[in-house]
């Protein structure tokens, strides 16, 4: 990796990451002050930030083989410079409609960002430490909810939602700075598409695809609605934004400490994930309670096990496809983007209809579906790797 050291690649891969899902997620964080500006309701914001990630779903497949083609920090600095134009661009609308168009375009940054990032820890760090190094990889979602719900005390509440698109811009921008300038191995298509490099166990990865998209749905809830179902708990705007800030800050901690482990249980990473996709679902019946203590308390269950396990998952994707990781994770990331658009999108027109407690009861039991589909996927692709090879 051209002398480059791991802790300038991590760092990066933390930054590009961040810029690929900051639109997304920084929507969700600023949606009291969104809605009461430009007039929409919970089903509308549930619509914007599926856009995003229905966007980054279609997107996901094609940019696998695109990212190997022309290298990894060739395109986490590409997905940084779109999460640029997209916060830039949604700080200027001037209604909603705009906002969704501008939120939407900022999926292709995520779906870039995601399979660029893994496939660069699988170049640059050593496989003993995948695990911990995706674990801080993915840290990277709950840090931009962490700037979302800092965001909100800091300049939503004072000089406006605008601003803080605007500093997310400058953010995005300085993460596509800090990708090294180093040549990637790169694999033509051609490479790609034949000997090992083409075998992927698809059947067991589309199960856990499934069941990625089922995880995702739930803890994509928790980063859009969690600020805007604290105020329907009765805690003040500025109480939900630091409840957000203080909950992806745990999310952040048990992502690194699960990531670690993970290095050490490499065969039990799937098991893991399921104990944690459960945890989640105790945290969203805990969000169901509705009181102010138990909102709190749920919330940080939700982020630190419902929405600390992707690194892990990804390990276990990886782990098995060591040889195409961006391919392998490109398939696997379909369902998580799939999941993340309907999730918050049936999350909020349950929560307008029937309200918050209808809705996060709901999410428990999908949360405990993904349980046991991780679990059936994850011995489908234990099967898989296990057949001898010709």
């Amino acid at each position: 990796m051209s002398g480059v050291r791991a802790p300038r690649v991590l760092l990066s891969v933390i930054a590009a990451t961040t810029a690929g899902v900051l639109p997304t997620f920084l929507t969700g964080g600023l949606s009291v002050q969104l809605r009461a500006d430009l007039g929409f309701s919970e089903t509308v914001l549930g619509a914007i930030v599926s856009a995003s990630l229905a966007t980054s779903a279609l997107a996901s497949m094609s940019f696998g083989h695109w990212i190997e083609a022309r290298g990894s920090t060739a395109s986490m600095r590409t997905a940084c410079l779109i999460g640029a134009a997209s916060l830039s661009a949604s700080a200027l609308a001037p209604a909603w409609p705009v906002l969704a168009v501008t939120i939407a375009a900022g999926g292709l940054a995520n779906a870039l960002a995601q399979p660029a990032s893994n496939a660069l820890v699988v170049e640059s760090v050593p496989p003993r430490r995948h695990a911990g190094a995706l674990g801080v990889k993915q840290a990277a979602i709950p840090t931009a909810t962490l700037l979302a719900g800092l965001a909100v005390p800091a300049l939503a509440l004072t000089v406006g939602w605008r601003w803080a698109y605007g500093a997310g811009a400058l953010l995005a921008l300085g993460a596509a700075a800090a990708v090294p300038r180093i040549d990637s191995p790169r694999r033509t298509a051609r490479t790609a598409s034949s000997g090992r490099g083409g075998d992927l166990a698809v059947g067991a990865l589309v199960v856990l695809a499934v069941g990625l998209a089922c995880g995702s749905a739930v803890a994509n809830s928790f980063g859009a609605f969690v600020t805007s179902g604290a105020v329907e708990a009765g805690l003040s705007e500025a109480a939900a934004g630091t409840l957000l800030a203080a909950s992806s800050a745990l999310g952040i901690t048990v992502r690194l400490v699960v990531g670690w482990l993970g290095d050490r249980i490499p065969h039990r990473a799937f098991r893991v994930v399921a104990a944690m996709i459960v945890g989640g679902g105790i945290g969203a019946l805990l969000l169901a309670r509705g009181t102010g203590t138990s909102y709190v308390i749920g919330s940080l269950v939700a982020f630190g096990s419902g929405w600390a396990w992707p690194g892990l998952f990804n390990f276990g994707v990886v782990a098995a496809h060591r040889h195409a990781p961006a391919r392998a994770t490109s398939v696997t990331q379909v369902g998580a983007y799939a999941g993340g658009a309907l999730g918050p999108l049936a999350f909020g027109a349950i929560a307008s209809g029937a309200g918050y407690r209808a809705a996060w009861t709901i999410a428990a039991l999908v949360a405990l579906t993904a349980a046991i589909v991780v679990t059936v996927g994850a011995r489908s692709l234990a099967a898989r790797t296990a057949e001898p090879r010709a």
